[in-house]
């Protein structure tokens, strides 16, 4: 169980993947219903992602796609665009197979390699419920106008900390 509580956790510890996860949670929400595929998409694609890393397939280029897409997903969430079903699947498949693949532990016995993985699936599939979920249900409660303009502001902020977050990784400081 331990290696599925540190996998839970591995989620909050990688910064372009948490940025990423916040960039999709509110996307979620923002176009629910639809937004579910979106959802969908992800963990599909997240799992494949794990079975991709489990499988030797090395690539160091995870994190800065993941920055990518949480630059990405960030501005469309600022500017809260209507997205066709089939962006919402792309974007999900974009986000889910770099966070699957970072969320594979270092070598070790396969039960416990399996076990942190699948705590990490379930912690990013937990923040994106649990993000999406909690501010709809907000939202649902309370008669804030603002709201919507809260989750663009979010939207724009996680964008501008991903920039910066790049540009220290093209610079090497990470």
């Amino acid at each position: 169980m331990a290696g599925f509580y540190w996998g839970l956790l591995h989620p909050f510890t990688l910064a372009p993947q948490l940025l990423a996860l916040l960039a999709v949670g509110l996307a979620i929400q923002q176009r629910l219903p639809a937004g579910q595929e979106l959802l969908a998409s992800f963990v599909i694609a997240s799992v494949a992602g794990i079975c991709v890393a489990a499988g030797g397939w090395s690539s160091s280029n995870a994190e800065p796609l993941l920055l990518a897409m949480a630059i990405v997903v960030g501005l469309l969430v600022a500017s809260a665009l209507p997205l066709h079903r089939a962006i919402l699947w792309l974007l999900g498949v974009m986000v889910g197979l770099p966070s699957g693949y970072v969320s594979l532990p270092d070598p070790g016995p396969v039960w416990a390699m399996a076990s942190s993985a699948g705590g990490a699936l379930v912690g990013a599939c937990l923040l994106l419920i649990l993000l999406a979920g909690g501010l709809q249900a907000l939202q649902q409660k309370v008669t804030w106008g603002w709201l919507s303009i809260a989750v663009r502001i979010a939207g724009s902020w996680i964008t501008a900390i991903s920039l910066l977050l790049g540009a220290l990784m093209l610079r090497g400081k990470i």
